[in-house]
């Protein structure tokens, strides 16, 4: 009689097709040039999908592997000039089969414009020398004095003003306003002081 080989059934997994848990946690911290997010690993969850949209719309789609996603102020000026202090986030997880969460996890990040600053003036015999005094911010691009109807943005905190430039006269008062300028054109509210011109004898 032939003899009968029994095999054993084979297990046939099936994709599960369950979309996984919307991430939980999703921080945003944009107090500097760059946006740093990160959120709680989700399970199953391979990588993430991470977009990034302002007012106009979807300016970058990324997938990662870990929770946490870096856009940098480099990524944010070559997705649309000029760089925007106001995103929206959306983040996903992905199964290894392909399936994504049902709703994405949200988050408005809004980079904050730079605090009004403080600075000390005095003028020389032709000159104003100014300094700002308080802390820069992390995304400090320049400084912008105005003197009377003169005005010069500098990269620096502190500069030099030629009171001729400035259209000051020997002697008189010089008004001046100091505004901190970041790097998503924002501007603090103005800090004005005044000093006495020098008189030439």
């Amino acid at each position: 009689s032939a003899e009968v080989t029994a095999t054993p059934d084979k297990v046939v997994e099936t994709p599960d097709d369950t979309p996984p848990a919307t991430p939980t946690g999703l921080t945003a911290d944009f107090t500097g040039p760059d946006l740093y997010l990160s959120w709680a690993p989700v399970d199953r969850a391979v990588r993430y999908r991470v977009r990034i949209s302002d007012a106009n719309g979807v300016r970058r789609e990324r997938h990662v592997s870990g929770s946490s996603y870096t856009y940098t102020l480099a990524d944010n000026r070559a997705d649309g000039s000029p760089a925007q202090p106001s995103l929206t986030v959306q983040v996903w997880a992905q199964t290894q089969e392909g399936v994504y969460s049902t709703t994405p996890a949200t988050i408005t990040a809004i980079n904050p414009p730079p605090t009004q600053p403080t600075a000390v003036a005095e003028s020389s015999l032709t000159q104003i020398r100014w300094r700002i005094t308080s802390d820069l911010p992390p995304d400090f691009r320049q400084v912008k004095v105005t003197v009377g109807t003169y005005t010069v943005s500098v990269p620096a905190a502190s500069g030099v003003i030629n009171l001729r430039d400035a259209g000051i006269d020997d002697g008189a008062q010089a008004d001046l306003s100091f505004v901190i300028i970041d790097v998503f054109g924002q501007e603090s509210d103005p800090y004005e002081t005044n000093v006495q011109g020098h008189s030439v004898s």
